[in-house]
């Protein structure tokens, strides 16, 4: 009797381990099949190729899918504005894209040579004036200008005049009133007069010959003084450099006589 009741404690015992190892296999079952529908998926990186953006237009440039541009701009004397100047990273490297976030590209843009307004100038010192054309970038000439009215060293006028838009580099002539002095020569006019004729008579008044630019006119006008760079009957002192303009008619010129304007 007392074995069979023993026997009958073992069968229980193997059958409650059995249970409780199926127990345990689905227990462990469940706990995967939850994993794995509900933990976060590891995704895979794509590797994007950074694009060639340098020299592009910002306003046409094309942005490859999966790159995020950020601008900074600044002036640049080399770079027309609205062109990328640089970037980074480098053109046609190659970064990692996770997650589906975009690579990012920092480009440098050109806002073109800094610009700025001519100011009202007359009646200054020249010396004020000339450090408030600096400020914008002026490149500042002075032409002495005698026998006026104006109080000596203050500005008579400026070309090109007040309000006009320069940009950096841009050169400004400011006229400066001086005591008239027996050295004083009185600019004519040169207009009309052929090269030769109107540099001999620049030599001749004691004055020296500056630089000869070139202007498309008519044919009545060509090879004759357009323009100069002191208005007629100023007094300058002798030795004051004049530029003068030279019409030219590229009507029935041959190529070798082409003069290039660029």
């Amino acid at each position: 009797m007392r074995r069979e009741e023993n026997k009958k404690d073992r069968s229980l015992i193997r059958l409650c381990f059995v249970a409780i190892s199926c127990i345990a296999v689905v227990t462990v079952f469940a706990c995967a099949m939850l994993y794995y529908y509900f933990a976060p998926k590891k995704t895979e990186a794509k590797v994007v190729t950074v694009p060639d953006l340098v020299g592009a237009c910002e306003d046409s440039m094309s942005i490859p899918q999966g790159i995020e541009v950020e601008r900074e701009y600044v002036y640049s004397d080399d770079v027309e504005a609205g062109a990328v100047i640089s970037q980074s990273p480098a053109p046609k490297s190659r970064r990692k894209q996770t997650d589906g976030q975009s690579v990012r590209v920092k480009l440098t843009v050109s806002l073109g040579k800094k610009s700025g307004t001519v100011p009202d100038l007359v009646g200054l010192p020249y010396v004020a004036a000339a450090i408030r054309l600096r400020e914008i970038g002026a490149d500042v000439i002075a032409v002495s200008i005698y026998d006026t009215d104006e109080k000596s060293g203050t500005v008579i006028s400026t070309e090109p005049p007040k309000d006009t838009v320069i940009r950096d580099g841009d050169r400004v002539v400011i006229y400066v009133a001086r005591r008239r002095v027996c050295a004083s020569i009185q600019v004519p006019s040169f207009l009309g007069m052929d090269k030769e004729s109107a540099i001999t008579e620049i030599m001749l008044k004691g004055l020296s010959l500056g630089e000869i630019g070139y202007m498309i006119s008519d044919g009545a006008l060509d090879g004759k003084v357009v323009m100069q760079s002191l208005s007629p009957d100023v007094y300058v002192r002798g030795g004051t450099s004049i530029d003068i303009t030279l019409g030219y008619d590229p009507c029935g010129k041959n190529e070798d006589e082409y003069i290039n304007f660029d």
